[in-house]
């Protein structure tokens, strides 16, 4: 699933929501987004069956501990969370593991 905008547009958690109706394995959303949802109180596994992700990559700014420990506490305790850099969002599409990343 690929979302392109405003991430907390119509509601401020409509990432998870969608994660939790497509039953998404994989989640990427930014730390700024998760300070949004921290401040709004906005906690997505209370809310919505997240019992599906697996993986949240975290990019688009430098990760915090706290942005982890948000994540850990609010989503999922039983996901692999990372923090991605330097590499385009778009390439995951056409990442390989045996070529470089574009």
């Amino acid at each position: 699933m690929f979302c392109d905008g405003n991430p907390a547009a119509p509601a401020p958690d409509v990432l998870k929501k969608m994660a939790a109706d497509t039953k998404a394995t994989m989640l990427g959303a930014s730390p700024t987004y998760v300070q949004l949802m921290e401040q709004l109180d906005v906690v997505p596994g209370e809310r919505y069956d997240l019992s599906n992700l697996r993986t949240i990559l975290c990019s688009g700014s430098p990760a915090q501990p706290e942005n982890f420990e948000w994540f850990y506490k609010n989503v999922s305790g039983d996901v692999w969370l990372t923090s991605q850099c330097g590499v385009r969002k778009s390439s995951a599409a056409s990442w390989s593991p045996l070529r470089p990343c574009p």
